[in-house]
């Protein structure tokens, strides 16, 4: 093994080099690890060589490092591994990463899990000193997976704070390793709260679809023309190389896909994807696009790939590295995305001024899909102002007027249309149970999000008029969404406006407390 000096200490080569790519830092420090032979061996234990900036293949440099990566098959689980480094004891190898069995007797791991029984954010599994052998075993967690616990000895942990990527949440406990064994021989008491990773676990948060009409990006059009669209994520958390990707469904069936790698870790912040139509993109009248799927895929490159297919079922491909990347997590809760030639047209049958009347009227299905009654200034009109090249508003969330007519955001009339969500537009009418009306119940097992249904929910206590929704989005406690709350049982009939007899029944389209649209 080679031995490379390091200031006025020298130590030998990890087993298997790190990359300055592992996403742990900072030190554990313990005062107390003590040897087989009764000497001391404690003090700080650095996680990578990016703190003692020793990282490199020259003289005195070595990688080594610690990293964090999605557990493959778990969006709510990460391995720990590679080798943290020590002036006195050496090389300290992390979970999988070290060889021999463990005290649980079984081979290593370390893992950090998002909850066990209760238990939030911890780690769980084994780190060791490499040079003291058995006697060098550090157990991250009072809690074990085979075997008797220890916790009602000493509630020890390592918990990991998905704020801020410390390895503690402040607790007195909640930052310790130990490791001990008969002879008195170990590592002691291990703090790692000095501890720090970028990565976190993945939330894609509150998906927002674009709020507008979108056509092929073409120069010299008159009046208002909206060609680039911005899918939001809020609230949103993945870590540096991971990559955030969503992906639409075109009418023809094909699929477009926006994406990027994310430059660091994102804690709770808003994301943005962009994508804007050209003239090859399938743009079909009275046709929606959806926002089919938005996922974070690990920052770990698999094996070589082309398309989806070459990683499925449980990864997706980078097609800009060539390599699978595993999801970590997704959400499939399908939104509208408004788009539409460069043309309008007029009151003709089947035009757009027409259709757009005809779905203010209450018919379904004749202005981009409609399930909801068009509101008339915001689609009718809207529509007219389209054709005759007049500039409408073009982004009713930017706090700008941006039509000059005085009225701005949500405050402008033709902000009040279907593909907006600027108010609730009132649902069309259906007869739930009724065969023949050309329409599907909700509660059809091969109901399609997307397609119209027919709820089971009526428009008013008792009533025998149902509504028409299409399975894309909902407001969690607004009445008028077509839509009961997921949680409307009995015990809440009467206590907001959206919860009433019947209330929902299994099987039917429901809305959650994050407004999405799900099936119970």
């Amino acid at each position: 093994m080679a031995v490379i000096a390091f200031g006025a200490f020298l130590f030998a080569a990890p087993p298997a080099f790190a990359t300055t790519s592992d996403n742990v830092t900072g030190y554990a420090w313990s005062g107390s690890i003590v040897g087989a032979d009764n000497s001391a061996l404690g003090g700080w234990i650095s996680m990578n060589c990016t703190n003692t900036g020793t990282c490199g293949s020259g003289i005195g440099q070595v990688d080594y490092g610690v990293n964090l990566l999605e557990t493959p098959g778990f969006n709510d689980r990460a391995d720990l591994s590679g080798y943290a480094w020590s002036m006195t004891a050496g090389w300290i190898c992390f979970g999988a990463t070290c060889s021999g069995v463990t005290p649980e007797g079984g081979a290593s791991y370390a893992q950090y899990r998002a909850n066990v029984g209760g238990k939030l954010d911890q780690f769980y599994g084994w780190a060791k000193i490499v040079n003291m052998g058995n006697e060098g075993w550090v157990s991250l967690n009072c809690a074990k997976d085979v075997g008797p616990s220890d916790c009602a000895t000493s509630n020890f942990y390592v918990r990991l704070n998905n704020a801020n990527g410390n390895f503690t949440a402040g607790a007195a406990n909640d930052h310790f390793g130990w490791g001990v064994d008969s002879t008195g021989a170990g590592a002691g008491w291990v703090d790692f709260s000095g501890v720090n990773t970028g990565w976190v676990r993945a939330d894609l948060g509150t998906v927002t679809r674009p709020q507008g009409i979108y056509e092929p990006q073409n120069a010299g059009l008159p009046g208002t023309h909206q060609s680039t669209f911005t899918v939001s994520l809020n609230n949103f958390f993945g870590s540096v190389n991971q990559m955030l990707e969503c992906e639409m469904l075109l009418p023809d069936g094909s699929r477009r896909a926006v994406s990027k790698i994310l430059s660091s870790a994102r804690r709770g912040v808003t994301e943005t994807l962009t994508y804007t139509l050209t003239n090859a993109d399938a743009v079909q009248a009275d046709k929606i696009w959806y926002l089919d799927v938005c996922r974070v895929a690990s920052a770990a490159l698999g094996a070589a790939c082309a398309t989806d297919a070459n990683c499925a079922p449980s990864g997706i491909c980078d097609t800009s590295a060539g390599r699978c990347r595993q999801i970590a997590t997704a959400s499939n809760n399908r939104k509208p995305i408004y788009t539409h030639g460069n043309t309008w047209t007029g009151l003709n049958a089947a035009q757009d001024q027409y259709a757009a009347v005809k779905c203010n009227a209450g018919f379904t299905n004749s202005y981009f899909k409609n399930a909801a009654q068009c509101d008339y200034a915001g689609d009718a009109s809207f529509s007219l102002a389209m054709r005759r090249g007049i500039p409408v508003e073009g982004n009713c969330a930017d706090g700008i007027d941006n039509d000059g007519n005085g009225q701005t955001d949500c405050a402008d009339r033709y902000c009040q249309g279907i593909s907006y969500q600027c108010q609730t537009l009132a649902r069309a009418s259906c007869t739930y149970g009724l065969s023949g009306d050309g329409i599907n119940d909700c509660t059809d097992p091969t109901y399609q999000s997307g397609d119209l249904c027919c709820t089971e929910q009526p428009k008013s206590s008792g009533g025998a008029v149902n509504s028409v929704v299409d399975g894309l989005e909902c407001k969690y406690h607004d009445p008028n969404d077509g839509y009961f709350d997921c949680d409307c049982t009995v015990s809440k009939f009467g206590t907001y406006a959206d919860c009433y007899a019947p209330g929902y029944k299994s099987g039917d389209l429901c809305c959650s407390s994050a407004s999405q649209v799900e099936r119970h």
